[in-house]
Formats: C-alpha cells, structure tokens, sequence
C-alpha cells in the first residue's frame, strides 16, 4: 500500500466493523454470524491487506441481494470420523462456512490431535489469513485453501484458463514474535488487485497478465471474463510457473475434487454459469502442535526461528526482514492506534452501499 500514491483517510476500526455488520444484517445473514464476518472483512484492511477487505463488498452485496449466496445456510456433515468432516455448505456466505468448518476442524483437532475439513457447495472466502489464524490463536497450526468456480488462470505455456487463483492461508503461533501468516494466491497476482487496478483505471505494475495470444500484458481486463488470462506464480517456466500452476492443482484436489465440489473448468465443460451458485470448495487443517511437542517448547523454538529471520542482515535501503506476517502485523498494530487508511474512492463506493442498504455511512 506503502507509495501507491492514493488519496486516503483514517477510519477508525470499529466503525469499519459496525458498518460491515449493519450491512450483512440488512442483507439477511444471521446477526450471530454477520458480526465475525463484519471482523474478518475489516481484518484485511486492518493489516493493509485491501483486495479481500471492504473492496469485496460490492460482490458480497451483489451476491446476496441476487440469492447466488445463501445469508443463513443450514451447514450439513455428510461423512466425518474424529479427525475428519466432509461439509456440504448449502451455498453458504463464504466468511459464514469459514468460520463454521475452522472451528470444527480446531474442535476435533483438540482431540485426535490433527483434523481436516474439507467443504463442498460454498462461495468465497474473503480473506483466508483470518481464518487460518483462527486456529493460530488456540495455538494450533492452520492451513486454508480454496478455489473458485470461475477460471482465470492458464498453465505455463498454454492458453486456455484451466483453474482460479487458488489461494492458501498457513498459520502458526508464536508467544512473543508476531504470528507466522503466509498468505497467498498459487497465480502471480490475486484477481484482487486486478480488480482494483481495473476501477482506478490504471495499468497492472508488471506483467501478470497475457492477452489470447499469450503476450504478455499489463492490462487488468485481461484478468477478468473473456480473452485473455492471470498467469501462475512464477509467471515463466523459466522462474518456476510449474510450481505455482502445481499449487494451484493441489489447491483444487484438496478443496474440489476431495470434497466432491467445484474444481478447475468442470462448470463452462458443462455449459452451467460458473458463478450461479456453489462458486467454490474449501479444505481447512488445523494442527495441534501440543499433541507432538510440549508446548513450551514448541513456543519457544517458534520465536527462536522467527527472531532470527527478523534480526537476519537487510539489503542496502531496507530498514529490516520480514518473514509471511509480519509486515501485516506491522501494520495491525499501528492502525489499531492510528486509524485504517482507506482510499477515498473506496470510501465512495462504500457510501453508495450505505445508501443503497440504508445503513449508517462509513465516513
């Protein structure tokens, strides 16, 4: 966010919070689940994490305003053993299912010591961090990944949009070090940022893109439906795209084709509307850590680790290291004092919601 030279303004987080919430109300969630939403929506923004934060929330409104989301699904277990469940989601919110299948996964994980979730028949999850450190704050290890129904990504090589972006959340604790949180998208860049580029009408910063020819491009249009295509992680074979098309494919085994769900292009094989309803799969792991090692001192070499990444030597111009969640943290900790800055046409978007909805405005 740091240079990106947009006009901003500091909100305070718990306005955020209460108009994410009075929104979600208004549009029909359950109150019970409308405020953990609202917590983890504002959670992205607070860590300066803007793709999966309140530049969502046109979708969200959309999507339940037009019924493609269900506002109060009524969860189902279809198999489950002690440290396994199989959910089917009943086109649920996404930040709904998330917090339902994490908490199941850290309550059966609590006593066989390691438990997987996967859900089938959801919708997008927002922001995986926040659910990931869910099970980081019982001091357990999670891991969250997801697809969605709608491709956007060509393998190495090829044209043709065979999987979405995929994203995976890892979490760890640690007692006196910032939280260990990777959080990323298996291709070069989330759909996101493509998004945002896109309504500030500017170009992508690199090449993350490729027109249907497979050029190489900056424009965010070709990111979204129609000709064109986000390119993997690692962008080239050269720089590795194998590895991030692979994680895209293991993102899919695990959240698609595991749970019986949807995965890569299976809904445009079939002629059906990849973003109709049961847009994505999900799969959530939480790791006990006290069921393999005592917990002290597990803690203690976690910090040890983390400390030594962080106090490791900076290239010239770099004030210090950061490992996967500590610049988030960084930036929690002084917005929590300081206020979220957001950007100003976020904040119109933002007022057109309220009026639309009848909720108080955000600022």
């Amino acid at each position: 966010m740091a240079g990106d030279e947009v006009p901003r303004i500091r909100v305070p987080l718990e306005r955020i919070e209460a108009f994410v919430r009075a929104a979600f109300e208004r549009l029909g969630v359950d109150p019970a689940e409308a405020g953990p939403a609202a917590v983890s929506v504002a959670a992205s923004d607070l860590r300066e994490n803007e793709t999966h934060g309140l530049w969502m929330m046109p979708y969200y409104v959309s999507a339940l305003k037009s019924g493609q989301m269900n506002p109060k699904p009524k969860f189902r277990i279809d198999r489950e053993g002690p440290a396994f469940a199989l959910v089917d989601a009943d086109n649920a919110f996404g930040l709904v299912t998330g917090r339902f299948a994490m908490n199941l996964a850290i309550r059966k994980a609590a006593e066989a010591g390691i438990a997987a979730v996967s859900v089938r028949n959801s919708n997008s999850l927002g922001y995986l961090g926040w659910f990931a450190g869910l099970a980081a704050e019982k001091r357990m290890i999670g891991i969250v990944m997801s697809n969605f129904g709608r491709p956007a990504v060509a393998p190495p090589d090829g044209l043709t949009r065979l999987v979405a972006t995929n994203p995976i959340a890892i979490a760890a604790p640690g007692r006196h070090e910032a939280p260990f949180l990777l959080d990323i998208s298996t291709s070069v860049v989330s759909e996101g940022k493509s998004r945002i580029a896109k309504a500030r009408g500017k170009r992508l910063p690199c090449e993350w893109v490729q027109d249907a020819e497979g050029r190489p491009s900056t424009d965010p249009d070709l990111s979204g439906p129609g000709p064109g295509s986000t390119r993997p992680l690692g962008v080239i074979p050269e720089h590795g795209a194998y590895k991030g098309f692979g994680l895209a494919l293991a993102v899919d085994i695990l959240c698609g084709l595991l749970s019986g769900g949807v995965y890569g292009n299976y809904r445009e094989r079939l002629g059906l509307d990849p973003v109709s309803v049961n847009s994505s799969s999900h799969f959530f792991l939480a790791i006990n850590a006290t069921a393999f090692r005592p917990d002290q001192e597990l803690m203690n070499d976690m910090d040890m680790f983390l400390a030594v990444i962080r106090r490791s030597l900076p290239r010239p111009g770099v004030d210090h290291v950061r490992y996967p969640g500590l610049r988030a943290f960084e930036a929690e900790k002084a917005n929590r004092k300081n206020g979220v800055p957001l950007a100003k046409d976020l904040l119109e978007r933002m007022a057109k919601i309220a009026k639309d909805l009848g909720v108080p405005a955000l600022a």
